[in-house]
C-alpha cells in the first residue's frame, strides 16, 4: 500500500461509484420531476428503461472498441467525461424533459462505461499477492462512494428545498476529479507493448519485491 497509485485508483473508483449509485438510486425520482406523475410507477419504470437500455448497448461497443484498439486509459477517462457532461446538463437544463432524459442517459452511460475498462489498468501492473491486496483495497475504499453519492443528492436536496442542481454540480466535480486523477496516475513512462503509445506500463522499480509486473 506504499505506492501512491493504489490510493489514486481507490479515489478514482470512489468518485465513479458516487456517480453510478447516485444515478441508480435517484433515477425514478428525477424522472418523476421531468414531468411524469410520481404515482405512475409503471410509466416511470418504462422511461427508466431508456437510459439503461441505451447504456447496455454503449457498454458493449465501448468494451469492443477498447479491445480492438488495446487502449484503456482514455476509454476509462472518457466515461468520466460523459458523467461530467451529463451532470452539468442536468444542473443547467430545466423544463425540457427530452433534453433532461438525454442528460440522464449520458450520465448513465458514463457511469457504467468507465468501469468497463478500469480494472484492466491496475491489474496491468499488479500480480501475485500484490494483485490480491491491491484490488481488494481499491474495491473496499472505492465502494464507499456507493454510499456517499446517493447521500450527497439527498442531503443537498433537503437543504435546498428539493432542488438537485447543486448536487449535480458536486457530482460533476467528483467525476472531473476522478478523470484527472486517473490520467495523472497513468502517465506513460515508457513505450507500451505492441507499439501502443497510449497503454500505460508502470516502472518495475516503483514497488520492488511486491510482485509488480515488469
Amino acid at each position: 500500500f506504499g505506492d501512491i497509485r493504489i490510493w489514486a485508483f481507490s479515489l478514482v473508483y470512489f468518485t465513479g461509484a458516487m456517480c453510478l449509485y447516485a444515478t441508480n438510486f435517484w433515477m425514478p425520482t428525477l424522472i418523476s420531476e421531468f414531468g411524469v406523475e410520481g404515482s405512475d410507477f409503471f410509466r416511470v419504470g418504462l422511461i427508466s428503461m431508456i437510459p439503461w437500455g441505451i447504456t447496455a448497448v454503449v457498454q458493449v461497443l465501448w468494451a469492443w472498441n477498447s479491445d480492438r484498439t488495446g487502449e484503456r486509459r482514455w476509454h476509462t477517462a472518457g466515461g468520466f467525461a460523459m458523467c461530467v457532461a451529463g451532470m452539468l446538463m442536468l444542473a443547467t437544463i430545466d423544463g425540457s424533459p427530452p433534453l433532461q432524459l438525454a442528460a440522464l442517459t449520458l450520465v448513465t452511460c458514463g457511469a457504467l462505461c468507465w468501469v468497463v475498462t478500469f480494472w484492466s489498468i491496475p491489474t496491468s501492473f499488479l500480480s501475485g499477492a500484490a494483485a490480491a491486496a491491491g484490488i481488494a483495497w481499491i474495491n473496499s475504499i472505492g465502494n464507499l462512494g456507493g454510499y456517499v453519492g446517493p447521500e450527497v443528492i439527498g442531503r443537498i436536496r433537503t437543504a435546498n428545498g428539493g432542488d438537485s442542481d447543486v448536487a449535480f454540480f458536486v457530482l460533476a466535480g467528483a467525476a472531473l476529479l476522478g478523470g484527472f486523477v486517473l490520467l495523472a496516475a497513468t502517465l506513460r513512462r515508457r513505450a507500451a507493448q505492441a507499439g501502443n503509445p497510449f497503454l500505460y506500463i508502470p516502472s518495475a522499480r516503483s514497488a520492488p519485491g511486491l510482485g509488480w509486473r515488469r
